[in-house]
């Protein structure tokens, strides 16, 4: 997620919680676009562009998919690289989403 922070702003970078928002507000509010936080037994990574486009679940791979919580959460309790790289694409692909939709 940090390769975007550039284009995003960075609400919170603390040790267990790295969150960012888009810069430009969405009806007047800010726009979440996804975080990282460690939890007590597991790791959290929050991708709203899966909440914000719909289309974007389709594009989960099957491997991915198992460790989807609710509609834009996935959890890990250990480090797996191929599904973070998966995790890795599907982000940039909603980066570029919300891109094209002018959300950042």
């Amino acid at each position: 997620m940090g390769r975007h922070a550039p284009s995003l702003v960075i609400k919170d970078d603390v040790p267990g919680k790295y969150v960012l928002y888009s810069p430009k507000p969405y009806n007047k509010k800010e726009l979440f676009f996804g975080a990282v936080m460690t939890m007590r037994n597991y790791v959290s990574y929050h991708l709203f562009p899966l909440y914000a486009c719909p289309e974007l679940q389709k594009q989960i791979p099957a491997g991915l998919a198992k460790r989807k919580q609710g509609k834009a959460c996935f959890n890990f309790n250990k480090v797996d690289e191929a599904a973070f790289a998966e995790l890795d694409a599907l982000t940039r692909t909603g980066f570029e989403m919300f891109r094209k939709r002018d959300m950042v």
